[in-house]
């Protein structure tokens, strides 16, 4: 059998001849051909060119992905991921607007409303595993919206608490899928994205996670200084957009195809694919023609079963080679990144209350300041020179000046532009950050990797509400600033380490 030559090359003089006397499907496979060719040097790609099989081109699951390219069907997934996202975020920022209002209810304590977020740091981690486990073994459908209905249930109850215990332990059970929201929906996006379009859409993305944050921000500005039971009211329309969620992934039931790959379930990738195409308005026959065994046209991984024991076998290899350097220094920022994030906004009410600013109005003007920021990311985070080691180093040292400007300059027109500005640089690093680490690792274990350092975070969570309580009780206006600014300074000083850039890498999806 002989192997046929390729259709054209970058530097053939007879290029433009073959452009006009060629049909549209060959013109499409000599212009894949060409871009592969010349993107093998910047992708660190192999330096094997594509084979040819029969005349026909031997592809890999992104080849098939480009090919599909962005339309409908991604629109729908970035809609279905956005809402969940939104949702997400509108119940996590929930702990930032009703501590002061609970702390008056039951009469407790900074330091006493720190134990509910501790508890859904460790329900967190008991979640993690089970729900990280049932998507990479079950699919990206079920767990996605099983995780969706958890979150809503629980969170839907604890708005109607008749005691602080009763509260503590409803917000635990509502968290119990909240790190796997964050793998799940990532992931399930990411693997339905082409090459190049990934990181400009997950980071994208956090637009709505963002919008979450504000709708949040807004409620509680007009529901609790209103109302009585303004932060039941709140809790109770948090509810609302997780229902929605869980319908959307319902109706949008399409399987992961990457994920049905890594499991050797080829018949029915090739499905999804050819229905992926369908919405994009292309026929999938047009790449892959019907008439060739799937699994001798594109390049397979071969495929792990889907038992526990794989799963725990596939989880080890984040230790090994060439996984090992990636996994420790992802691990460590990802901590300090979470434990920084999410001590500084937890009880920076009770700081602007302190500083003698409207806690309400200048978070809600802060949490604006994300938008900007989420868009200024998701333009330089393509460009060649920067990608995404880049961009996470940028906005990490700008939130470091942006404490530390909070913490020597108040008063009370620079403490809401200082505000704006830290949500500016703060936010947009949690998107690319969740969006690089699943780059780093294959389909198997990709939802399991993002939900295991999600869990080693809940780890540090537990105990961050009681630091960032009793940092808020000291009365040092610079002190709760500065503490943040040291940790990601920290962060910003580690990423300097960073070498594994994947900025348009293809995915890989067995370990």
């Amino acid at each position: 059998q002989t192997v046929a030559p390729p259709l054209c090359s970058a530097d053939d003089a007879s290029y433009p001849r073959l452009k006009r006397s060629l049909s549209w499907w060959k013109l499409r496979l000599c212009h894949q051909q060409l871009l592969a060719t010349m993107d093998t040097e910047r992708e660190d790609a192999p330096d094997e060119v594509p084979l040819i099989n029969q005349g026909i081109q031997k592809v890999a699951v992104d080849d098939i992905m480009t090919f599909i390219g962005y339309g409908p069907l991604q629109f729908i997934a970035f809609c279905m991921v956005g809402l969940t996202m939104l949702a997400f975020r509108f119940n996590t920022s929930l702990f930032a607007f009703i501590d002061i209002s609970v702390q008056d209810r039951w009469n407790v304590s900074e330091v006493t409303f720190a134990i509910i977020p501790s508890a859904t740091s460790v329900t967190n981690i008991i979640g993690g595993f089970g729900y990280g486990y049932m998507s990479d073994h079950f699919g990206r459908v079920w767990p996605y919206a099983l995780s969706l209905l958890n979150i809503g249930i629980f969170g839907l109850a604890s708005a109607f608490s008749p005691t602080f215990a009763t509260l503590v332990v409803l917000r635990a059970l509502t968290s119990l899928a909240v790190s796997v929201v964050t793998s799940t929906t990532i992931t399930t996006l990411i693997e339905f994205l082409p090459v190049r379009n990934r990181g400009k859409v997950v980071v994208l993305a956090k637009l709505t996670e963002s919008l979450g944050s504000c709708i949040c921000a807004g409620l509680a500005w007009w529901l609790i200084p209103t109302y009585k039971l303004g932060w039941r009211y709140l809790i109770i329309a948090a509810s609302i957009p997780i229902f929605l969620a869980t319908i959307f992934r319902l109706v949008f039931h399409l399987q992961s195809p990457r994920y049905l790959i890594a499991r050797g379930r080829l018949n029915e990738a090739r499905t999804v694919f050819s229905r992926m195409a369908r919405i994009n308005g292309k026929h999938l026959s047009d790449f892959l023609p019907n008439e060739v065994q799937f699994k001798e046209l594109v390049v397979i991984e071969t495929p792990k079963s889907s038992t526990l024991w794989q799963t725990l076998q596939n989880f080890s290899a984040m230790f090994k080679s060439p996984y090992l350097t990636r996994t420790l220094l992802i691990g460590i920022v990802y901590v300090i990144q979470g434990m920084s994030s999410d001590g500084a906004t937890l009880f920076l009410p009770n700081i602007l209350n302190q500083l003698k600013v409207s806690p309400y109005f200048t978070s809600f003007v802060g949490y604006l300041g994300q938008f900007p920021g989420i868009l200024l990311m998701s333009i330089i985070v393509e460009w060649p020179r920067v990608g995404r080691l880049n961009s996470l180093r940028f906005f990490t040292f700008l939130t470091v000046v942006s404490f530390f400007l909070f913490a020597f300059v108040q008063n009370t027109v620079s403490i809401p532009v200082f505000t704006i500005l830290i949500y500016f640089s703060m936010i947009p690093l949690d998107a690319l950050f969740n969006a690089y680490i699943v780059e780093c690792y294959p389909t198997s274990i990709r939802a399991f990797s993002l939900a295991f350092f999600k869990i080693i975070l809940s780890f540090s969570e537990i105990c961050i509400p009681f630091i960032s309580g009793y940092v808020t009780k000291v009365s040092i206006s610079w002190l709760y600033p500065v503490v943040w600014a040291g940790l990601f300074s920290v962060q910003f000083i580690i990423l300097l380490f960073f070498r594994f850039e994947t900025r348009e890498i293809k995915l890989t999806d067995t370990v």
